[in-house]
């Protein structure tokens, strides 16, 4: 060991070379290190270049798949709002017909029972030559359709009675107007088929949209979340559900028919493989894909159909439309009292039914002898055909409010038309039946003593009497 000492002056470049040497030592140590860092991240590189490559080839590819959906889309949506319009407009033009017909029969029939008519003679053979023979027309036609309807009970009910007057829904076209009616559709059909024509299946069908997105969740999971996939993909494919379901008619087709389509199909499996856990499920970014796609597209289109076209007066379609929405609101939780689409669509309904009780309920109360004769029949075609709305009004129970329901059907109906026809029967054996016609629409639980519905004292206080008659005739 060398002991400073200012007495040897070579002791200083000394201690200067040795402090140099320890330098560079550390200084070749810290880049033999650097150079094994960089040789394994050459080594790293190497091994994922062709895994980056990949991936950048995909993303491109997504890039410019999602580019053009996205101006294919721009370009087809306009031309699919055209067809939508007139396949509803279509729809609409026929519930309309059937209505204003109906209405018109109605309003002939009272005319011919009116007071004012002198023995009920059938209007349409006097004066006024265009006018009669248009009325006249109308009458046989009424009466044709009547008969045929006829015939078709007693061919499925093997010729047995049973069938209440007034109850069956008028909803027969001639041939002319069916006709017509197939080659509208024909042409809207021809003019959807081409829609898509021009472009890749990959561009026109959901199980192909779907195809695509779905082979970047599975391989990139973290950055298909990142990109919020999930937010956007309703909308997406909400033009191609609109295109699949362009001539549902949800008054006609129940929901379970949509959901026998590939489309919905392909929607409700999305994205599932047989490793899926209910942990996994729970965090899935698309569990409320098809809720979402059932909100945005199936209610909107029901909107539309129920504004357009729904009338109460008609069973099958009341039957037809609370099942689907039933089903929906039982199978999609989503879809509460918080759903603005769902809120709009049973308001609509709801004014669907007020107006069918202010247009169309018609009892012709001034009649004299309404148990016998011409004028008995038509009274009781009208008293059938209240109640008959009067039941398809509660099939909403359940899915519109108590207060709404009780109001539109009791209140409105029950207690404004029906109760006055009811006494209008001298007959209390009759007046019992048509209560009985009454009762048997209405739910057990409102003729429950202790339901609290004071609305219906009326109609109990107006059975009672008809009762005392009863036993006082015996």
């Amino acid at each position: 060991m060398i002991i400073a000492d200012p007495l040897f002056p070579s002791y200083s470049r000394l201690c200067s070379l040795q402090e140099t040497y320890r330098r560079h030592t550390l200084d070749k140590q810290a880049l033999l290190d650097e150079s094994a860092a960089l040789q394994a991240d050459v080594e790293k590189l190497n091994t994922a270049g062709p895994l980056l490559a990949t991936r950048f080839k995909f993303y491109q590819d997504m890039r410019g798949y999602v580019t053009d959906l996205v101006e294919c889309l721009d370009e087809k949506i306009p031309v699919l709002v055209a067809l939508e319009q007139r396949a509803l407009t279509l729809v609409e033009r026929q519930a309309s017909g059937l209505i204003t017909r109906r209405r018109q029969d109605v309003k002939d029939q009272a005319e011919e029972m009116s007071p004012a008519n002198p023995n009920n003679k059938i209007l349409g053979l006097g004066s006024g030559r265009h006018t009669n023979e248009e009325l006249t027309r109308r009458i046989a036609e009424r009466e044709g359709r009547r008969i045929r309807r006829m015939r078709a009970r007693e061919k499925i009910s093997g010729g047995g009675g049973g069938h209440i007057e007034g109850m069956s829904s008028d909803e027969e076209v001639t041939e002319t107007e069916a006709s017509a009616y197939r080659l509208q559709r024909e042409t809207i059909e021809s003019d959807a088929r081409i829609v898509f024509e021009d472009v890749n299946e990959e561009f026109s069908q959901v199980e192909c949209v779907l195809g695509k997105f779905a082979r970047w969740k599975k391989f990139e999971p973290d950055q298909y979340r990142d990109a919020y996939v999930s937010l956007c993909l309703s909308k997406i494919l909400g033009p191609f559900v609109r295109f699949n379901i362009l001539f549902w008619n949800p008054l006609t087709q129940p929901l379970k028919s949509l959901e026998e389509e590939r489309w919905f199909q392909s929607l409700l499996l999305y994205g599932l493989d047989g490793s899926e856990t209910e942990e996994s499920l729970v965090q899935d970014p698309d569990v409320m894909l098809l809720p979402k796609v059932i909100e945005k597209v199936i209610l909107t289109k029901l909107e539309n159909v129920v504004k357009a076209a729904y009338d109460p007066l008609s069973n099958s379609q009341t039957v037809c439309l609370v099942s689907s929405i039933t089903k929906l609101v039982q199978d999609y939780p989503t879809l509460d009292c918080d759903c603005k689409i769902l809120n709009s669509l049973l308001d609509t309904i709801v004014e669907k039914c007020r107006n069918a009780v202010a247009d169309d309920v018609f009892i012709p109360i001034y009649m004299n002898d309404v148990e016998s004769g011409r004028t008995s029949l038509f009274f009781q075609r009208q008293f059938a055909s209240a109640v008959k709305l009067l039941g398809n009004i509660v099939r909403w129970h359940g899915l519109l409010s108590d207060e709404i329901v009780i109001q539109i059907a009791i209140d409105s109906l029950l207690n404004r038309y029906l109760i006055l026809g009811l006494r209008t029967f001298a007959d209390p054996l009759v007046a019992a039946e048509k209560c009985k016609m009454v009762s048997s629409v209405l739910p057990r639980s409102w003729l429950n003593p202790n339901s609290g519905i004071t609305q219906l004292d009326m109609f109990i206080r107006q059975v009672r009497q008809i009762t005392d008659k009863l036993k006082n005739s015996v």
